[in-house]
């Protein structure tokens, strides 16, 4: 279990990640697309989800049993009460994200007439100067310009709703105000974070069950999914390009990578052959499976839980 800082609308899915709040312990069934929307996940409680995500949130957390529970109703009324404000403020939507061992709501707006709008709903007001869309479509120019080549130096770049800017991590300030320049962005609309990590191919991808490309590198499956009648399931771009071949846990025959984006944007999908059946579930290591039953948009600050063949 982790708490997350930062919400990234363009995830890398290598490993099967879920918002403890956003996740529905249904008995439901289906899969998703390759291509999806967000749908709408039945209401939760703390007595619905795994014991493993309850035990995970208070190892990790430092919480006691009622504070986890807390946290996760307020962290599914806050996704709620987010996506209702994004939807009203429209255009001077700024933002959203929970904070503290209570996940309390925080919505920012350009409009300052919109604040009394917002602490009607039982979230914090913050007025800031630039839209969530004006934000995105910066980060979408730097996308843009990754495509044609990516930056060496210039690792990662997202929006961070907490500071109103978007954020790019480059070995030097240099090396990331020359990104911005070649991709033409306003750099008042972004900080430059000097950092020395860089993404690396590693073996030990956290994830769901393991699976195998070319016979040789393992990593993950994120969550089953479907293109049409075509079956498969995401996973992370550096494990393979167009084409790579991919074996299951059992080593058996499984599919071939059909799209893949590394660096920059960490994501792939795999069609799996006739002997494939995606199902709604992840893998729980011995706790038992846990069912996906839809999906929501998580507020920046929920809590995250991880499974994998390493985790």
């Amino acid at each position: 279990m982790e708490s997350t800082t930062l919400r990234r609308r363009a995830l890398a899915v290598g490993t099967a990640t879920v918002a403890v709040g956003a996740l529905a312990i249904a008995g439901l069934t289906g899969v998703a697309s390759a291509d999806p929307a967000a749908t709408s996940a039945p209401p939760v409680s703390a007595d619905s989800l795994s014991p493993g995500m309850l035990d995970a949130l208070e190892r990790d957390l430092g919480l006691d049993a009622d504070a986890a529970r807390s946290r996760i109703a307020n962290e599914y009324r806050a996704a709620a009460v987010a996506a209702g404000l994004e939807k009203s403020l429209g255009a001077s939507f700024a933002g959203a994200r929970v904070s503290g061992a209570k996940a309390g709501l925080t919505v920012a707006t350009t409009d300052a007439s919109e604040a009394a709008r917002i602490t009607d709903a039982g979230a914090r007001a913050e007025v800031v100067g630039n839209s969530l869309d004006r934000l995105e479509g910066v980060k979408k120019t730097l996308d843009k310009a990754a495509l044609n080549k990516a930056p060496k130096n210039v690792p990662v770049w997202y929006v961070d709703v907490a500071s109103n800017k978007v954020v790019v991590n480059a070995a030097s300030t240099a090396a990331g105000q020359a990104f911005l320049k070649a991709a033409g962005v306003d750099s008042n609309l972004v900080t430059v974070a000097e950092s020395a990590e860089q993404p690396r191919a590693l073996a030990d991808i956290r994830g769901g069950d393991a699976y195998y490309m070319n016979g040789s590198g393992r990593c993950s499956v994120g969550f089953s999914v479907t293109r049409g009648t075509q079956n498969g399931f995401a996973t992370a771009g550096h494990c393979g390009r167009v084409g790579t071949t991919t074996n299951g846990v059992n080593q058996q025959a499984q599919g071939t990578f059909q799209g893949s984006t590394f660096p920059g944007r960490d994501i792939a999908w795999v069609a799996t052959n006739a002997n494939w059946t995606p199902r709604p579930l992840v893998n729980g290591y011995g706790r038992g499976d846990v069912t996906v039953a839809g999906s929501t948009a998580s507020v920046v600050g929920a809590s995250v839980c991880r499974s994998g063949s390493t985790t």
